[in-house]
């Protein structure tokens, strides 16, 4: 069985279970700011089918749009399970097109892969980081 992160926009996401390239079950969840539903999400599609990370046998990311914190995450979280058990993993950065056309394609990416690698994170743009205008209500003296 294979496990699948499919991350849809900045709001929304998937795990998929996928078994001989056929998508056996889904899981959808959303994504609030400031929280992260995506181990959880995991958990459930896992209890929902009586499964345990012990019967996968690799690991995909592919995510469309993503912002730069939600695409560290999301690649930290592949890596860290991949790691842990031992599953090589594979991901597709920023993918235009239809997620089914890409699935396959990294299906067979994966297939190719006997161990783990650490997913290398990919972004579309840089960040935006600004310096704050706000003024300290305090001065430092000497």
């Amino acid at each position: 069985m294979i496990l699948a992160l499919h991350v849809k926009d900045n709001n929304n996401a998937q795990w998929l279970l996928i078994e001989d390239g056929n998508i056996e079950f889904s899981h959808d969840f959303s994504m609030g700011v400031g929280e992260d539903k995506t181990l959880a999400s995991l958990d459930d599609i896992l209890k929902e089918n009586k499964l345990a990370l012990a019967d996968i046998k690799g690991m995909v990311l592919a995510i469309r749009e993503a912002s730069l914190t939600q695409v560290k995450l999301y690649t930290a979280t592949i890596n860290a399970l991949g790691w842990q058990h031992s599953l090589p993993v594979i991901g597709e950065f920023y993918f235009t097109g239809e997620f089914d056309v890409l699935l396959p394609k990294l299906l067979d990416r994966l297939a190719q892969q006997s161990k783990f690698e650490q997913l290398k994170v990919k972004y579309q743009r840089g960040p935006d980081i600004t310096i704050s205008k706000k003024q300290p209500k305090y001065k430092i003296s000497q």
